[in-house]
């Protein structure tokens, strides 16, 4: 009676990690404590199972936090379907489990022309630390079972951005734009641009060449990052000025293609100016983003 009260509760935890695993990312792997496997064939490929017998237990280990998957496939060497249980149990609590129904797929085992049964998953939410699990694999119509192991893949979070301001510039400039118009901040060979920094972050540069009624449609540039009059960083490139975009106020300056790059920035305060550089336009249009979390960051 007590197993059955914690297979119920089991259950109701497995439904929910199902349904966050739905989204999840998963890659295989071999944990350890599980040796004895075969290979199964679909069509040309072929994949690692580890094999498990009905009734007995296999145990393994793994290191979470992290999501598992079990992919689980009976043998069918006499009946065409039928029906099993997969439970997962950590020490004497049921930690996972499900009862499936299956049949005979196209898949074979290789070297044995045995077939196999279409997949049936289970899924595992492991806490943090290292956790010893044991499966249990339950049927009156197989004997045998073949097991293949996903493990999630970590998902690295997209840092959110926002726009910043330059600490100095000398010229402001906004970009005609349907919702609302773009700020941008000029640079010439003399600068122009001076932004104030806190790393280690990340700094998104947006930039424009200005191109003016004497140059052509494409022109080669280049952007300069300098740190106490010494070169951080150099941004080259050839671009084309863009018909249909136009500054407010800047009737003869014609914004190129946008040019987007990623600065990378230590440790500590820094203070960098921005410089065209072999280039026949009159100036560039640069603006700034960094991670929201950084924002307001003190050394």
């Amino acid at each position: 009676m007590k197993r059955t009260f914690v297979y119920t509760i089991a259950l109701t935890v497995a439904l929910s990690v199902i349904a966050s695993a739905a989204k999840t990312k998963y890659k295989v792997f071999a944990p350890h404590g599980v040796n004895n496997s075969v290979f199964i064939k679909a069509g040309e490929k072929k994949h690692k199972y580890f094999i498990a017998e009905q009734g007995k237990e296999l145990s393994f280990e793994v290191t979470g936090p992290t999501r598992l998957k079990i992919r689980t496939r009976a043998e069918f060497a006499q009946s065409k379907s039928g029906g099993y249980e997969i439970q997962i149990w950590k020490k004497n609590k049921l930690a996972s489990g499900k009862k499936v129904e299956s049949s005979r797929s196209d898949l074979t085992i290789e070297g044995a022309n045995v077939a196999v049964g279409v997949a049936r998953d289970i899924f595992l939410k492991v806490p943090s630390g290292k956790h010893k699990y044991t499966i249990r694999l339950l049927s009156g119509d197989s004997e045998k079972f073949y097991l293949r192991f996903y493990q999630a893949k970590p998902v690295r979070k997209k840092s959110s951005y926002a726009s910043v301001r330059p600490t100095e510039f000398k010229n402001k400039v906004e970009l005609k734009s349907k919702k609302s118009n773009i700020a941008y901040y000029l640079v010439d060979n003399d600068g122009g641009v001076k932004l104030k920094v806190i790393g280690p972050t990340k700094v998104r540069i947006y930039c424009r060449v200005n191109f003016d009624p004497t140059m052509k449609e494409k022109s080669k540039f280049g952007l300069g990052v300098f740190e106490n009059g010494k070169s951080a960083q150099n941004y080259s490139g050839i671009t084309n000025k863009v018909s249909g975009l136009a500054y407010v106020d800047h009737a003869g300056l014609v914004p190129s293609k946008l040019k987007k790059y990623t600065f990378d920035v230590p440790s500590g305060e820094h203070v960098y100016e921005f410089k065209k550089l072999n280039s026949a336009a009159p100036s560039l249009s640069i603006r700034f983003k960094m991670p929201k979390s950084n924002l307001g960051k003190k050394n």
